[in-house]
């Protein structure tokens, strides 16, 4: 074997010894190259007061390639839905959710998703539409 067989062997070994603690580390990770991936996003925020009460319609949209079956939504740190829903892939659902907060404030919102994917988005409440 020569010097130069050598110096190859060991930079080949090398970098597949880094390439394979990197991802048993988790520093790579080869789930966004996942070609049947789930990715939510909210869209279109409207409110509306009833009673008292302020509650915020979203749309929410699957971008991915694959079903989502959104478990939870969690708006300020709170559970405010709990509805196991189906949101079909290339497709949205619209849903209603009662919020603590008033109109203009921010909400921090993360979808959770039966996947075990949590996808997170900042939303500002508008100014509620419609009768009260």
């Amino acid at each position: 074997m020569t010097n130069r067989s050598k110096v190859l062997l060991i930079v080949t070994t090398v970098s597949l010894m880094a390439i394979g603690i990197s991802y048993w580390t988790g520093l790579l990770s080869l789930n966004d190259l996942d070609p049947g991936s789930e990715i939510l996003v909210i869209a279109n925020p409207t409110s509306r007061k009833v009673g008292g009460n302020l509650y915020l319609a979203i749309t929410i949209r699957n971008l991915g390639a694959k079903d989502a079956e959104l478990e939870y939504i969690v708006a300020n740190g709170t559970i405010v839905d709990e509805g196991n829903r189906i949101v079909p892939r290339c497709g949205q659902i619209d849903i209603e959710i009662p919020v603590d907060s008033e109109p203009n404030s921010l909400l921090i919102m993360r979808l959770h998703t039966s996947s075990g994917n949590e996808f997170e988005q900042s939303v500002i409440i508008p100014q509620p539409t419609g009768p009260s």
